[in-house]
């Protein structure tokens, strides 16, 4: 969305296909997804195809993920919930949801603390999880198209076959950095893409003024 303060956009269908982003896949199936299916049931290796996160404020985040995402699944994923918080059922529009309230999960995984995240399956082969209704509601009714409609705040490069994507305004969020060099930057995207199977990494960082912008370029 315009309003988007960051985002990530990871590929793994692209990851599995390239030979550029297969050993990213192979690391994140054996330290990631493999300890996920044991503690959740959840098999991101054969349901998961691409994820999508982003920001609209400080208090705000968005979570898509697309793929072959088994009813069966679902179901775990809301019993997870459910365990840990407090579920009502709730619809807005043409749109069914989930509230989860008072969250708290931990483990090597999965690590939600939050007050409420609200959750729906209504998109085909789409889960969208969000901290905010308003979000939600804006996700589901953009038909997840989200990426590239975040160019009107946020940099985004693009490639013939990207694998990650991601972005920051970091201006909007210049309270939030510890760095001196990040408070003075406008602008960060980078992505990562396969260019006929060698890895191609471009970063691009917009500076306030001359003297950042140098000191980067040094």
């Amino acid at each position: 969305p315009d309003a988007s303060q960051w985002y990530l956009h990871m590929d793994f269908q692209a990851m599995r296909d390239s030979d550029a982003g297969k050993p990213i896949y192979d690391w994140m199936r054996e330290e990631i997804f493999e300890e996920l299916k044991d503690d959740t049931g959840f098999d991101a290796d054969k349901e998961l195809s691409s994820i999508t996160a982003y920001s609209a404020n400080e208090d705000d985040a968005t979570l898509i993920m697309r793929g072959n995402l088994s009813s069966n699944s679902q179901d775990k994923l809301l019993a997870a919930l459910a365990v840990n918080g407090d579920t009502e059922i709730g619809q807005s529009g043409k749109m069914n949801y989930f509230r989860v309230q008072d969250i708290d999960v931990e483990n090597e995984e999965l690590q939600i603390d939050t007050d409420v995240v609200y959750l729906t399956f209504d998109r085909k082969k789409t889960w969208i999880l969000s901290s905010s209704l308003e979000s939600l509601e804006a996700a589901f009714a953009s038909n997840t198209r989200t990426l590239g409609d975040a160019a009107g705040s946020l940099l985004v490069l693009s490639a013939r076959n990207p694998i990650v994507q991601g972005g920051v305004n970091a201006e909007k969020m210049s309270d939030q950095w510890n760095s001196g060099m990040l408070r003075n930057t406008r602008q960060i995207a980078f992505r990562l893409a396969d260019n006929r199977g060698q890895a191609d990494m471009l970063m691009r960082i917009t500076a306030k003024d001359e003297t950042t912008s140098n000191a980067l370029a040094s």
